[in-house]
């Protein structure tokens, strides 16, 4: 059983804040949101030290939240990324740092996702977005992101 920092107990739930925390040297993700979470914002956290799994991990169909002023690092183990977010999500990413060793993006987004926010910043070198989904990419809108066009 991996370890997993925070994880939703399941899905249709809404409201609530991860404000000011320290997640680090989880096995599995840092943070998982499961599917039609919505109204939610996650402020000032650090997440690093995760071996197998993503940092921010948000399944499909979350809508209405905010990630803002968090710093991602050391994401590391194969395919995982700093934030990872499935099928039909919309939401805000500004103020966010994504720094060293993240093993593949720093966001990573699959079909039908509204993302909008500024000030994100990332390592030189490092790809802040990957789009990805079975090689076809459809509706997914970046607002004011830049290095995700």
């Amino acid at each position: 059983v991996l370890n997993v920092g925070i994880e939703t107990s399941g899905s249709k739930i809404s409201g609530f804040a991860i404000d000011d925390v320290d997640i680090q040297n989880t096995d599995g993700h840092g943070v998982r949101l499961h599917s039609y979470v919505t109204d939610y914002s996650i402020n000032n956290v650090t997440i690093s030290n995760v071996t197998h799994g993503n940092g921010l991990d948000i399944e499909s169909r979350n809508t209405g939240f905010s990630i803002t002023n968090s710093t991602f690092s050391d994401i590391t183990g194969q395919n995982n990324d700093a934030v990872l977010l499935a099928r039909g999500n919309e939401g805000v990413l500004s103020n966010n740092t994504f720094g060293q060793n993240i093993a593949d993006a720093a966001v990573r987004v699959t079909s039908d996702n509204t993302l909008s926010g500024t000030g994100n910043n990332y390592q030189t070198g490092q790809r802040l977005c990957e789009q990805f989904e079975g090689g076809n990419i459809i509706d997914v809108i970046f607002n004011g992101i830049t290095g995700c066009d």
